[in-house]
């Protein structure tokens, strides 16, 4: 079950909403290509009138059938991400809305995507690996299996210039998405899909033909902070063909400065030749994409315990280009500190700065201290400008 929604259609103010209930996410594996949904609703001041499903995210192959009752039947399912919402009204003639998802998986096994290696889910079904003493050689290709995940986090990959590592979806979509356990608490939440300490490689959700974003993370349980989170002493990689939808920022990468950690404090480390392409975030609450630092410098704790004052690291070589933006809160593409090497191109925004909050509802933003080329977009219906470039003074000479 998802978020709900009401519609308030009657003229009696006393009347109490119902409640619906489109049921639990659903994972199916090919060749099984049919679901029951199971919709239930309640309505302490009244009674339950009518039902209706529909598709309203998906592909577009399937038949449903029973629609019109609380458990309609799926059939003729193909490999993707279906998203059904079931309406119910009341005899007060007020609906209310519950979605639900279908995650339609090939059966083929890991040996059909060519994989080095696989990364499995832990006890708790997410997915935390170290793979700094693993042996990952440069080029490897490494595989996370279709299916649901709260969380993953990839830290020590380490590729070459001429042999990145490959890191794709196997046998259908990666979803990431909030799990809410038997206490009420949510499993995952802080991060989507997190790379840590890594450098030289390719995250790409093009793993199975047919399938244009094979990794989807998706807050609609729980709002995810940051979709993909690239950090902490990360470098010369790309992201491609992955959907962030409902999370506080898209893409964030950056590394925030740390007490007790010189290797996050400028220059000690800079984040090199960032490649962000066809991917696809929509309906965010914060940025689509967050690059780079907007502050300069961070007070921070040394290792002797005393106070002092860091500059932050910055960012060399961004292309950010086919990327579809929809529905983000503030600023649809925002990179600051990126003194040199700064390219966005051929992306669409559109319906940027929804919450119209005062300096964070531009399309494209070009921050402080960054210089580079913006060109070819299409940026539409937003709060703010549609392009807006600051300060882009830099001395690289001091770091």
């Amino acid at each position: 079950m998802l978020k709900q929604r009401i519609n308030l259609s009657n003229n009696n103010p006393n009347n109490i909403p119902p409640v619906a209930n489109a049921g639990a996410d659903t994972l199916i594996v090919l060749p099984t290509n049919s679901v029951v949904l199971r919709g239930t609703a309640t309505d302490i001041d009244g009674m339950i009138m009518g039902y209706t499903w529909k598709k309203i995210d998906g592909p577009t192959t399937f038949t449903l059938t029973n629609a019109a009752t609380p458990n309609a039947t799926v059939t003729n399912l193909v490999a993707g991400s279906y998203k059904f919402e079931l309406s119910v009204t009341d005899n007060n003639n007020t609906k209310a809305f519950d979605t639900v998802q279908v995650i339609v998986n090939t059966a083929g096994n890991f040996s059909d995507c060519g994989c080095d290696r696989i990364l499995r889910p832990q006890a708790d079904g997410g997915i935390y690996v170290r793979l700094q003493t693993a042996n990952v050689q440069p080029g490897e290709r490494i595989c996370i299996l279709a299916g649901v995940y709260p969380f993953i986090s990839i830290e020590g990959v380490v590729g070459t210039a001429e042999k990145p590592v490959q890191i794709i979806n196997c046998g259908g979509v990666v979803q990431v998405s909030p799990v809410l356990r038997a206490d009420g608490t949510f499993g995952g939440g802080s991060y989507g899909l997190r790379m840590v300490k890594s450098r030289h490689f390719k995250l790409s959700g093009t793993g199975m033909p047919g399938i244009t974003y094979g990794f989807k993370i998706d807050g609609s349980t729980k709002v995810i902070a940051n979709g993909v989170a690239v950090s902490d002493s990360c470098g010369d990689f790309s992201v491609n063909n992955v959907e962030v939808t409902k999370s506080q920022a898209g893409f964030i990468m950056k590394t925030n400065p740390s007490n007790c950690a010189p290797g996050t404090w400028g220059p000690n480390w800079t984040m090199r030749n960032l490649e962000l392409f066809n991917n696809y975030i929509h309906n965010v609450e914060g940025e689509g994409f967050y690059i780079g630092n907007t502050n300069y410098t961070s007070t921070v704790t040394d290792c002797s315990g005393a106070s002092i004052v860091v500059p932050v690291q910055v960012i060399r070589n961004v292309r950010v280009y086919n990327n579809v933006f929809d529905t983000t809160g503030w600023d649809g593409i925002q990179v600051a500190t990126a003194p040199e090497g700064v390219e966005i191109f051929n992306n669409i925004v559109r319906n940027f700065g929804y919450i119209n909050k005062g300096s964070q509802q531009a399309g494209i933003l070009l921050g402080g201290r960054s210089n580079g080329r913006v060109y070819n977009n299409i940026v539409q219906n937003g709060t703010g400008n549609g392009i807006q470039v600051f300060d882009t003074k830099f001395d690289s000479a001091s770091w």
